[in-house]
């Protein structure tokens, strides 16, 4: 129905939604074509966002609160006095030396550590080792402690070992700038902690001791494991040695490489020797050679010439010739190409001079006479010369290389010598270093401890730490928070209408006033209880409504509520009683014909009435009555004839009827059935000139309220506004009053 008109009402505005959290009233008024002004739509939405939680909201769960509170005190505080235990600390301190103190001799066992604070660190994880701890435990009087009896089995998992409760419960912790370390522990008897610490200083300065003679026995027999197995390195190198010297022969590897040198030396000069010699007599040989060409030299020559061999060796010659000019064209005078060439001519022609002189040698004695000076018998001197060269050549060169390979080995001899010689002396000092060091050693293992009891643990007769009172306050508080917490969920949660607020928030509708909580709201005028707060506030509803029916002559309106139970009736007298007291003619119609609370109010319940009215057995005038004392006429809901009697609102009777009490009376107030049960409120409605829905404070829910506006809001209904009865606000306790001061008197909220 949204930015349309409302079906059968042609002067309701637009139906608008109120911004959440706040009341928007409508806009503009319309005095002449609406008779209400403004008419009043209903924001009809479940989903509209909860109001804030107010103090206030939380004050009307203050029994919650207190019981939330009580029961969380009641439960955790026995908790917390017989299961929290105050603990008993004791703590033990171990004094460690940074400096053993050494007798005679410097060992790496004393004087200062390298990095003493490293030193500290690992002793504290010594003390909390399983060995020092398995030993704690294993004494009797640990196994008497209360601790060690008392094993606290968790909530959640096994029950841990006693040395994880050890390890958990001792604090190991060295004492800065000091060369102390203090052993703490808490438990929750007294004496226990201080028995269990002694025990853990005492054990570790036995472990400690017996660690430092065990690594004092393995250094001392590393020590002369050393100096034995250095001794054996000497002797199987002596041995070594001498085996190598007896390979050489007699003297010294230097002595026989001295002479081997000597040796070779000579054999070297006598090659070099031979070679001179050599190179002599082939002087000599091609001087002959000359001298018997120039005397019949072509002969021999041409013969020569003539010779294959001779001629093999010329054109190999001349072949190489050719690709040494061919390479100096292609290549570089460095290139190795060219340099290969030169040496295929430079071995050509060699082969080819040694070719001719061969060939001289013989061809010689054949041409000539004996004058040449060469042998006729066919033997060339110079062949046997060089025969002879070339064995004594061979001689010496074996006999070159023999001396060398002796010199080599005895070099080899003479190095591996030296190096025995020198792994000799290492061996020898590696066994002097460890007998000094097992001298020293055996002397300094006499000197002083570093490890020593400072301060054993005393048992004390008072808690150090008992948080049983700490636990107590914090407890209380949290208490506290959760039944403020379970008071805020309640009121979160809660759909109920409490205050003005809720009203506004739920719907867009007008809100005519709050009627306070009294004892008794229907008290005559002349009782104190009605003066001042509830009158006051029935007249602001009163001004409320007269505002809205301004323009409409002798107006019949309809007193309705979402639900039962809602104040309605009570609403419709008092609203009655103070339009009475204007000088109106006022008549109260009990159309709630299934509950006529009316009725009964006014002891006319079983009488004529509505229900005669409109099936025509009786006339208005026959059974209206006067209600003494109030100012006003009551028309009762008459008697009961069957379940049919809500079928008499629905015919065309009741209009006429309503038209006719209008003619009589100045304003009609109708008691009719609440809106969301029944359809009668709706009926009602629709004859009605405007229609009051009544709202009780912590009784009527907001999603019934805005349920109700929607049903009356489809019906056609003209819609007033709203009233919250039972609300407790700054209304009730305002200080002014009219009259004496002795009349004064605070009025009782009405639960």
């Amino acid at each position: 129905m949204s930015a349309s008109q409302i079906p059968g009402d042609p002067n309701m505005e637009p139906y608008r939604h109120a911004p959440p959290g706040r009341y928007a009233p409508p806009t503009g008024q319309r005095v002449d074509d609406d008779p209400f002004g403004a008419s009043i739509s209903a924001s009809i939405t479940e989903d509209a966002p909860a109001t804030a939680v107010s103090i206030a909201s939380l004050l009307r769960r203050k029994w919650t609160i207190v019981l939330v509170t009580i029961g969380v005190i009641g439960t955790s505080l026995p908790l917390i006095w017989t299961q929290v235990k105050p603990e008993f600390k004791s703590t033990a301190t171990l004094h460690i030396a940074p400096v053993r103190p050494r007798i005679l001799y410097h060992t790496d066992e004393n004087g200062m550590p390298p990095i003493y604070q490293n030193f500290l660190n690992t002793q504290v994880a010594i003390i909390l080792s399983p060995e020092v701890l398995t030993r704690v435990l294993e004494r009797e009087d640990v196994k008497a402690t209360h601790w060690y009896q008392e094993r606290p089995k968790p909530l959640l998992g096994s029950r841990p070992s006693q040395m994880e409760r050890l390890s958990k419960d001792l604090l190991v912790v060295p004492r800065g700038g000091t060369e102390l370390i203090d052993v703490s522990m808490s438990a929750t008897h007294s004496g226990d902690a201080a028995t269990i610490v002694n025990a853990v200083v005492k054990m570790y300065e036995v472990v400690s001791l017996e660690s430092v003679k065990e690594m004092e026995t393995e250094r001392l027999a590393t020590l002369r494991k050393t100096m034995a197995d250095a001794n054996a390195a000497i002797s199987r190198l002596s041995e070594e040695k001498w085996a190598l010297t007896d390979d050489i022969g007699a003297g010294t590897p230097e002595e026989v490489r001295v002479a081997r040198n000597l040796q070779l030396d000579s054999a070297t000069r006598e090659l070099n020797a031979l070679k001179v010699s050599r190179r002599i007599d082939e002087l000599e040989h091609k001087q002959l050679t000359k001298e018997a060409t120039a005397q019949g030299g072509v002969s021999v020559a041409r013969q020569v010439e003539k010779d294959p061999t001779w001629q093999r060796d010329q054109a190999a010659l001349k072949t190489a010739q050719d690709r040494l000019e061919i390479a100096k064209l292609t290549y570089g005078p460095s290139h190795p190409g060219l340099k290969k060439a030169q040496t295929e001519v430079s071995l050509a022609e060699t082969t080819l001079r040694e070719t001719e002189q061969r060939l001289m040698g013989i061809v010689a004695p054949r041409a000539g006479s004996g004058s040449t000076g060469v042998a006729s018998s066919g033997v060339n001197p110079s062949e046997i010369s060089k025969e002879l060269y070339e064995l004594r050549r061979r001689e010496l060169e074996k006999e070159i290389a023999k001396l060398t390979d002796e010199v080599q080995k005895a070099n080899h001899i003479a190095r591996q010598i030296a190096k025995i010689d020198e792994n000799i002396g290492e061996n020898t000092r590696v066994r002097d270093d460890a007998r000094k060091a097992l001298q020293d050693r055996e002397v300094e293992t006499r000197a002083p401890a570093r490890i020593s009891i400072s301060s054993q643990g005393i048992p004390t007769a008072l808690p150090t730490r008992d948080r049983r009172a700490m636990y107590s306050v914090l407890s209380v508080a949290f208490a506290i928070l959760a039944g403020v917490g379970t008071a805020y969920l309640r009121s979160s949660i809660d759909t109920n209408i409490y205050e003005v607020k809720d009203v506004t928030h739920a719907v867009v509708a007008p809100f005519l006033g709050r009627i306070p909580r009294v004892r008794n709201p229907l008290a005559g005028p002349d009782d104190p209880a009605s003066e001042l707060p509830l009158r006051e506030a029935v007249r602001m509803v009163r001004t409320a409504v007269l505002k809205r029916i301004a323009s409409v002559r002798h107006p019949a309106l309809v007193v309705t509520s979402p639900g039962a139970n809602a104040g309605k009736t009570t609403m419709a007298i008092l609203l009655g009683r103070s339009l009475a007291r204007l000088g109106k003619k006022v008549l109260l119609v009990d159309a709630d014909l299934r509950s006529p609370a009316l009725s009964w109010t006014f002891d006319a319940g079983g009488q004529p009435g509505l229900r005669d009215v409109l099936s025509g057995e009786f006339k208005e005038e026959d059974v209206i009555k006067r209600a003494s004392g109030n100012g006003f006429s009551v028309l009762p809901a008459g008697t009961f004839h069957g379940d049919g009697d809500a079928e008499l609102l629905a015919n065309g009777v009741l209009a006429a009827a309503i038209a006719r009490w209008k003619d009589n009376f100045d304003v009609v107030l109708i008691d009719s059935p609440p809106v969301l049960p029944v359809a009668d409120a709706r009926i009602l409605s629709g004859h009605a000139d405007g229609t009051l829905m009544v709202l009780r404070s912590s009784h009527c829910r907001r999603s019934d309220a805005i349920e109700a506006y929607a049903e009356l809001s489809a019906a056609g209904a003209r819609l007033l506004g709203s009233v919250l009865v039972g609300a407790t606000d700054s209304l009730t306790t305002y200080p002014y009053h009219y009259g004496p001061p002795g009349n004064r008197k605070k009025l009782e909220l009405l639960s």
